[in-house]
Protein backbone atom coordinates (compact mmCIF):
# COMPACT_ATOMS: atom_id res chain seq x y z
CA UNK A 1 0.00 0.00 0.00
CA UNK A 2 1.33 3.68 -0.99
CA UNK A 3 0.83 7.03 1.43
CA UNK A 4 1.54 10.32 0.37
CA UNK A 5 4.01 11.89 2.10
CA UNK A 6 1.35 15.10 2.77
CA UNK A 7 0.17 15.55 6.20
CA UNK A 8 -3.73 15.19 5.70
CA UNK A 9 -6.97 14.24 7.96
CA UNK A 10 -8.64 10.81 6.50
CA UNK A 11 -11.64 9.69 6.20
CA UNK A 12 -13.17 6.71 8.17
CA UNK A 13 -13.30 4.53 5.03
CA UNK A 14 -9.21 5.68 4.64
CA UNK A 15 -8.61 4.64 8.08
CA UNK A 16 -9.80 1.60 8.18
CA UNK A 17 -8.28 0.46 5.10
CA UNK A 18 -5.55 1.50 6.65
CA UNK A 19 -5.98 -0.42 9.89
CA UNK A 20 -6.66 -3.72 8.23
CA UNK A 21 -3.93 -3.63 5.86
CA UNK A 22 -1.13 -6.34 6.61
CA UNK A 23 2.01 -4.07 6.62
CA UNK A 24 0.01 -1.64 9.46
CA UNK A 25 -1.07 -4.81 11.59
CA UNK A 26 2.67 -5.89 11.75
CA UNK A 27 4.01 -2.53 12.25
CA UNK A 28 1.39 -2.11 14.98
CA UNK A 29 1.88 -5.64 16.26
CA UNK A 30 5.85 -4.47 17.00
CA UNK A 31 5.23 -1.47 17.85
CA UNK A 32 2.79 -2.67 21.13
CA UNK A 33 5.35 -5.69 21.53
CA UNK A 34 8.13 -2.94 22.29
CA UNK A 35 6.19 -1.19 24.18
CA UNK A 36 4.98 -3.84 26.81
CA UNK A 37 8.46 -4.96 26.68
CA UNK A 38 10.10 -1.14 28.14
CA UNK A 39 7.47 -1.04 30.65
CA UNK A 40 8.92 -4.58 32.02
CA UNK A 41 12.14 -3.25 31.43
CA UNK A 42 11.07 -0.04 33.59
CA UNK A 43 10.17 -2.36 35.92
CA UNK A 44 13.56 -3.80 36.28
CA UNK A 45 15.23 -0.15 36.32
CA UNK A 46 12.55 -0.13 39.40
CA UNK A 47 15.10 -3.06 40.95
CA UNK A 48 18.06 -1.47 40.42
CA UNK A 49 17.56 1.79 41.71
CA UNK A 50 15.87 0.10 44.84
CA UNK A 51 19.69 -1.04 45.28
CA UNK A 52 21.27 1.78 44.37
CA UNK A 53 19.01 4.01 47.17
CA UNK A 54 20.21 1.08 49.74
CA UNK A 55 23.77 1.90 48.59
CA UNK A 56 23.29 5.68 49.68
CA UNK A 57 21.31 5.20 52.74
CA UNK A 58 24.26 3.20 53.85
CA UNK A 59 25.51 6.61 53.89
CA UNK A 60 23.73 7.72 56.76
CA UNK A 61 23.45 11.04 55.03
CA UNK A 62 19.94 12.00 54.84
CA UNK A 63 16.90 9.95 55.93
CA UNK A 64 16.67 6.59 54.29
CA UNK A 65 15.09 7.01 50.77
CA UNK A 66 14.56 3.22 50.18
CA UNK A 67 11.36 2.52 52.19
CA UNK A 68 9.90 5.28 49.87
CA UNK A 69 11.70 4.16 46.72
CA UNK A 70 9.99 0.36 47.34
CA UNK A 71 6.65 2.00 47.97
CA UNK A 72 6.74 3.74 44.43
CA UNK A 73 8.05 0.31 43.41
CA UNK A 74 5.05 -1.60 44.42
CA UNK A 75 2.96 1.00 42.75
CA UNK A 76 4.13 1.00 39.29
CA UNK A 77 3.99 -2.61 39.78
CA UNK A 78 0.27 -2.29 40.59
CA UNK A 79 -0.24 0.29 37.77
CA UNK A 80 1.08 -2.41 35.23
CA UNK A 81 -1.05 -5.04 36.21
CA UNK A 82 -3.97 -2.42 36.02
CA UNK A 83 -2.81 -1.24 32.22
CA UNK A 84 -2.61 -5.18 31.56
CA UNK A 85 -6.08 -5.97 32.74
CA UNK A 86 -7.29 -3.02 31.21
CA UNK A 87 -6.05 -3.58 28.03
CA UNK A 88 -7.88 -7.42 27.99
CA UNK A 89 -10.79 -6.16 29.09
CA UNK A 90 -11.41 -3.36 26.27
CA UNK A 91 -10.09 -6.18 23.78
CA UNK A 92 -12.70 -8.20 24.94
CA UNK A 93 -14.96 -5.46 24.49
CA UNK A 94 -13.13 -4.82 20.43
CA UNK A 95 -14.17 -8.48 19.88
CA UNK A 96 -17.90 -8.35 20.78
CA UNK A 97 -17.92 -5.20 18.67
CA UNK A 98 -16.68 -6.65 15.67
CA UNK A 99 -17.74 -10.35 16.01
CA UNK A 100 -21.16 -10.00 16.95
CA UNK A 101 -22.62 -6.21 17.36
CA UNK A 102 -21.46 -5.10 13.53
CA UNK A 103 -22.27 -8.30 11.69
CA UNK A 104 -25.84 -8.47 13.45
CA UNK A 105 -26.79 -4.69 12.99
CA UNK A 106 -25.43 -4.98 9.50
CA UNK A 107 -27.72 -7.92 8.57
CA UNK A 108 -30.81 -7.50 10.81
CA UNK A 109 -30.98 -3.85 12.18
CA UNK A 110 -34.14 -4.42 13.91
CA UNK A 111 -35.39 -4.63 17.97
CA UNK A 112 -33.36 -7.24 18.49
CA UNK A 113 -30.34 -6.05 17.27
CA UNK A 114 -30.60 -2.69 19.65
CA UNK A 115 -31.23 -4.44 22.52
CA UNK A 116 -27.52 -6.35 22.10
CA UNK A 117 -26.25 -2.98 21.22
CA UNK A 118 -27.92 -1.62 24.58
CA UNK A 119 -26.62 -4.49 26.67
CA UNK A 120 -23.19 -3.93 25.15
CA UNK A 121 -23.03 0.14 25.80
CA UNK A 122 -24.59 -0.82 29.44
CA UNK A 123 -21.17 -2.91 30.15
CA UNK A 124 -19.07 -0.56 28.26
CA UNK A 125 -19.80 2.39 31.18
CA UNK A 126 -18.63 -0.04 33.68
CA UNK A 127 -15.38 -0.50 31.97
CA UNK A 128 -14.58 3.59 31.34
CA UNK A 129 -14.88 3.66 34.64
CA UNK A 130 -12.16 1.06 34.90
CA UNK A 131 -10.54 3.33 32.14
CA UNK A 132 -10.86 6.71 34.15
CA UNK A 133 -9.22 5.11 36.81
CA UNK A 134 -6.32 3.77 35.23
CA UNK A 135 -5.60 7.22 33.90
CA UNK A 136 -5.50 8.78 37.05
CA UNK A 137 -3.44 6.15 38.85
CA UNK A 138 -0.92 6.58 35.62
CA UNK A 139 -1.18 10.21 36.28
CA UNK A 140 -0.72 10.29 39.95
CA UNK A 141 2.56 7.88 40.18
CA UNK A 142 3.99 10.27 37.14
CA UNK A 143 3.86 13.24 39.22
CA UNK A 144 4.98 11.44 42.98
CA UNK A 145 8.17 10.26 40.49
CA UNK A 146 8.73 13.59 39.15
CA UNK A 147 8.89 14.90 43.10
CA UNK A 148 11.04 12.34 44.14
CA UNK A 149 13.76 12.94 41.11
CA UNK A 150 13.69 16.76 42.35
CA UNK A 151 14.26 16.16 45.93
CA UNK A 152 17.13 13.56 45.04
CA UNK A 153 18.69 15.75 42.62
CA UNK A 154 18.47 18.28 45.60
CA UNK A 155 20.39 16.18 47.17
CA UNK A 156 22.81 15.05 44.54
CA UNK A 157 23.61 18.85 43.91
CA UNK A 158 24.54 19.53 47.67
CA UNK A 159 26.70 15.90 48.14
CA UNK A 160 28.79 15.93 44.55
CA UNK A 161 28.58 20.03 43.59
CA UNK A 162 29.00 18.80 40.07
CA UNK A 163 26.01 19.48 36.90
CA UNK A 164 24.09 21.90 39.28
CA UNK A 165 22.81 23.98 36.72
CA UNK A 166 21.87 21.29 34.56
CA UNK A 167 20.18 19.22 37.18
CA UNK A 168 17.82 21.97 37.76
CA UNK A 169 16.59 22.03 34.29
CA UNK A 170 16.57 18.73 34.07
CA UNK A 171 14.02 18.53 37.01
CA UNK A 172 12.32 21.41 36.12
CA UNK A 173 11.84 19.79 32.37
CA UNK A 174 10.53 16.45 33.95
CA UNK A 175 8.43 18.14 35.69
CA UNK A 176 7.44 19.72 33.04
CA UNK A 177 6.72 16.81 30.68
CA UNK A 178 4.64 15.66 33.38
CA UNK A 179 2.37 18.05 33.24
CA UNK A 180 1.80 17.83 29.41
CA UNK A 181 1.12 14.13 29.85
CA UNK A 182 -1.71 14.88 32.30
CA UNK A 183 -2.73 17.77 29.95
CA UNK A 184 -2.67 15.32 26.91
CA UNK A 185 -4.17 12.12 28.87
CA UNK A 186 -7.30 14.59 30.40
CA UNK A 187 -8.11 15.88 26.87
CA UNK A 188 -7.87 12.52 25.09
CA UNK A 189 -10.41 11.01 28.33
CA UNK A 190 -12.44 13.86 27.02
CA UNK A 191 -12.88 13.25 23.45
CA UNK A 192 -16.77 12.18 23.01
CA UNK A 193 -16.77 12.12 19.03
CA UNK A 194 -13.13 12.49 17.57
CA UNK A 195 -12.11 12.72 14.38
CA UNK A 196 -11.45 9.35 12.95
CA UNK A 197 -7.85 10.53 12.09
CA UNK A 198 -7.03 10.65 15.84
CA UNK A 199 -7.93 6.90 15.94
CA UNK A 200 -5.18 6.19 13.18
CA UNK A 201 -2.76 9.05 15.40
CA UNK A 202 -3.20 7.31 18.64
CA UNK A 203 -2.38 4.05 17.17
CA UNK A 204 0.65 4.39 15.32
CA UNK A 205 2.37 6.91 18.03
CA UNK A 206 2.92 4.07 20.02
CA UNK A 207 6.10 2.69 18.59
CA UNK A 208 7.39 6.50 19.24
CA UNK A 209 8.13 6.33 22.71
CA UNK A 210 10.75 3.38 22.12
CA UNK A 211 12.26 5.05 18.85
CA UNK A 212 10.71 2.51 16.18
CA UNK A 213 9.60 3.84 13.09
CA UNK A 214 6.78 2.15 10.89
CA UNK A 215 9.13 -0.34 8.82
CA UNK A 216 6.49 -2.37 6.81
CA UNK A 217 3.97 0.39 5.70
CA UNK A 218 5.97 3.78 5.99
CA UNK A 219 2.72 5.08 7.67
CA UNK A 220 3.30 7.25 10.25
CA UNK A 221 1.64 9.66 12.33
CA UNK A 222 3.49 12.43 11.51
CA UNK A 223 1.91 12.49 8.64
CA UNK A 224 -1.83 12.76 9.41
CA UNK A 225 -3.32 15.99 11.12
CA UNK A 226 -5.49 16.50 13.70
CA UNK A 227 -8.14 18.91 12.79
CA UNK A 228 -11.52 20.08 14.03
CA UNK A 229 -12.79 18.93 17.39
CA UNK A 230 -9.04 17.26 17.93
CA UNK A 231 -6.84 20.28 16.70
CA UNK A 232 -6.03 20.98 20.54
CA UNK A 233 -5.24 17.54 20.89
CA UNK A 234 -2.69 17.66 17.87
CA UNK A 235 -1.25 20.87 19.90
CA UNK A 236 -1.04 18.97 23.24
CA UNK A 237 0.84 15.90 21.28
CA UNK A 238 3.64 18.46 19.45
CA UNK A 239 4.58 20.43 22.84
CA UNK A 240 4.60 16.91 24.43
CA UNK A 241 7.19 15.68 21.97
CA UNK A 242 9.14 18.64 21.63
CA UNK A 243 9.35 18.32 25.59
CA UNK A 244 10.17 14.43 25.57
CA UNK A 245 13.38 15.63 23.00
CA UNK A 246 14.40 18.28 25.55
CA UNK A 247 14.17 16.01 28.41
CA UNK A 248 16.02 13.53 26.51
CA UNK A 249 19.09 16.08 25.92
CA UNK A 250 18.42 17.48 29.38
CA UNK A 251 19.39 13.88 30.96
CA UNK A 252 22.16 13.38 28.37
CA UNK A 253 23.49 17.09 29.60
CA UNK A 254 23.77 16.27 33.59
CA UNK A 255 25.49 12.24 32.07
CA UNK A 256 28.23 14.31 30.72
CA UNK A 257 28.76 16.25 33.69
CA UNK A 258 28.90 13.65 36.40
CA UNK A 259 31.21 11.66 33.83
CA UNK A 260 32.36 8.49 35.51
CA UNK A 261 30.79 9.38 38.65
CA UNK A 262 29.96 8.09 42.27
CA UNK A 263 27.34 6.29 44.00
CA UNK A 264 25.05 9.64 43.72
CA UNK A 265 25.46 10.66 40.22
CA UNK A 266 24.99 6.77 39.16
CA UNK A 267 21.86 6.72 40.78
CA UNK A 268 20.59 10.08 39.62
CA UNK A 269 21.02 9.53 36.06
CA UNK A 270 19.50 5.87 36.52
CA UNK A 271 16.55 7.71 38.59
CA UNK A 272 16.12 10.27 36.02
CA UNK A 273 16.38 7.94 32.78
CA UNK A 274 13.30 5.76 34.90
CA UNK A 275 11.34 8.75 35.20
CA UNK A 276 11.89 10.00 32.05
CA UNK A 277 10.88 6.83 30.64
CA UNK A 278 7.76 6.20 32.89
CA UNK A 279 6.32 9.12 31.82
CA UNK A 280 7.01 8.71 27.99
CA UNK A 281 5.79 4.98 27.64
CA UNK A 282 2.78 5.30 29.68
CA UNK A 283 2.10 8.48 27.84
CA UNK A 284 1.58 6.06 24.59
CA UNK A 285 -0.16 3.48 26.45
CA UNK A 286 -3.15 5.67 27.67
CA UNK A 287 -2.95 7.77 24.05
CA UNK A 288 -3.54 4.09 22.59
CA UNK A 289 -6.53 2.77 24.86
CA UNK A 290 -7.56 6.34 25.11
CA UNK A 291 -7.90 6.74 21.34
CA UNK A 292 -9.27 3.42 20.75
CA UNK A 293 -12.22 4.16 23.50
CA UNK A 294 -13.17 7.02 22.00
CA UNK A 295 -13.43 5.59 18.70
CA UNK A 296 -15.41 2.57 20.03
CA UNK A 297 -17.63 4.93 22.01
CA UNK A 298 -18.37 7.25 19.03
CA UNK A 299 -19.52 4.11 16.77
CA UNK A 300 -21.77 2.67 19.39
CA UNK A 301 -23.32 6.05 19.78
CA UNK A 302 -23.98 6.43 16.04
CA UNK A 303 -25.39 3.09 15.71
CA UNK A 304 -27.85 3.42 18.50
CA UNK A 305 -29.09 6.37 17.22
CA UNK A 306 -29.77 5.14 13.45
CA UNK A 307 -31.37 2.22 15.31
CA UNK A 308 -33.59 4.32 17.25
CA UNK A 309 -34.56 6.05 14.25
CA UNK A 310 -32.99 5.17 10.77
CA UNK A 311 -35.17 7.54 9.07
CA UNK A 312 -33.93 10.20 10.15
CA UNK A 313 -30.14 9.33 10.92
CA UNK A 314 -27.75 7.70 8.31
CA UNK A 315 -26.23 4.47 8.07
CA UNK A 316 -23.25 4.58 10.56
CA UNK A 317 -19.83 4.97 8.83
CA UNK A 318 -18.70 1.30 11.08
CA UNK A 319 -22.25 -0.27 9.27
CA UNK A 320 -21.03 1.00 5.85
CA UNK A 321 -17.32 0.03 6.11
CA UNK A 322 -18.53 -3.35 7.51
CA UNK A 323 -20.97 -3.96 4.95
CA UNK A 324 -18.31 -3.03 2.03
CA UNK A 325 -15.32 -4.92 3.10
CA UNK A 326 -17.32 -7.98 5.21
CA UNK A 327 -14.28 -6.41 8.13
CA UNK A 328 -13.66 -4.45 10.57
CA UNK A 329 -10.58 -2.62 11.92
CA UNK A 330 -11.22 -3.32 15.48
CA UNK A 331 -9.48 -6.66 14.74
CA UNK A 332 -6.74 -5.16 14.74
CA UNK A 333 -6.89 -2.72 17.07
CA UNK A 334 -8.05 -6.30 19.77
CA UNK A 335 -4.69 -7.81 18.17
CA UNK A 336 -2.83 -4.57 19.31
CA UNK A 337 -4.27 -4.73 23.04
CA UNK A 338 -4.26 -8.44 23.17
CA UNK A 339 -0.11 -8.13 22.20
CA UNK A 340 0.42 -5.80 25.04
CA UNK A 341 -1.47 -7.95 27.60
CA UNK A 342 0.65 -11.39 26.34
CA UNK A 343 4.08 -8.99 26.56
CA UNK A 344 3.46 -8.36 30.02
CA UNK A 345 4.57 -11.76 31.56
CA UNK A 346 1.86 -12.76 34.78
CA UNK A 347 4.61 -14.19 36.32
CA UNK A 348 6.54 -11.18 36.95
CA UNK A 349 3.68 -10.03 39.48
CA UNK A 350 3.10 -11.04 43.16
CA UNK A 351 0.61 -13.71 43.60
CA UNK A 352 -2.77 -11.98 45.04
Amino acid sequence: MSYSSRSRVLSYSEVARNLVAEEVQKDVGDACKALAKTMLDIMDQFECISKMVHSVDMLGLTVALRPRWDGLRRNFAELLWQFRTTAGNISGRLKMFSMTILPMVATRPDGEALQVLQSFMAICADHANFIRILVEHTMGLGSVLASFHTEFAKFTNIQTKMGQKELRDLSSKVHELDAIMRDLSTANGRLSNPDPTHLLYAVMRVGTASGRRPTRSKLSHQKLTLSGTVAQVGTIYESFDQKRNEVAHAVYSAQLCFGKGDKFSNTQTSLSTLVSDEIIHFESGLSLILGIWARLLADSTDIYQWLRNPSKNRVPAAVVDYKETGSSFYTTLSMALDVCVSGIDPSRFPKT
